[in-house]
């Protein structure tokens, strides 16, 4: 009964521990989210903060994105920056992240002509 309480769904803390397991697992170089709430964003920290340094975007608003990228020798975070977005009544806006390393690509993403070695990442 405790979902009817709090509003959330009865799988809601289940979902969030089963993606992060997810993403503890495959440990992606970079990770995009979207419709984070602050109260997932805490959890997201508290389990893979140590891993990733994470860059939320829009945290003003409800739902908001965030990008997480590995904490590594090989991978440097130079830069963030939001561009807001004057005429949105959602709040949306464009997070960009400058990135220098050395990445992996998985083969299903070869497909859609991304080819990345060694150099910048701009996400």
């Amino acid at each position: 009964m405790e979902h009817l309480r709090t509003g959330q769904p009865r799988h809601f803390s289940e979902d969030k521990c089963s993606i992060c397991d997810t993403l503890e697992s495959l440990f992606p170089d970079v990770i995009f989210l979207q419709e984070i709430i602050s109260k997932t964003l805490h959890f997201i920290q508290d389990r893979l903060g140590s891993l990733y340094q994470l860059v939320p975007g829009g945290e003003q608003n409800a739902y908001f994105i965030l990008t997480l990228v590995k904490r590594s020798s090989e991978i440097n975070m130079l830069h963030t920056k939001i561009h807001s977005f004057p005429n949105t009544k959602l709040g949306r806006n464009l997070l960009i992240v400058k990135v220098t390393g050395r990445f992996q690509i998985e083969e299903e993403f070869q497909n859609f002509g991304v080819v990345m070695s060694v150099g910048d990442l701009f996400v």
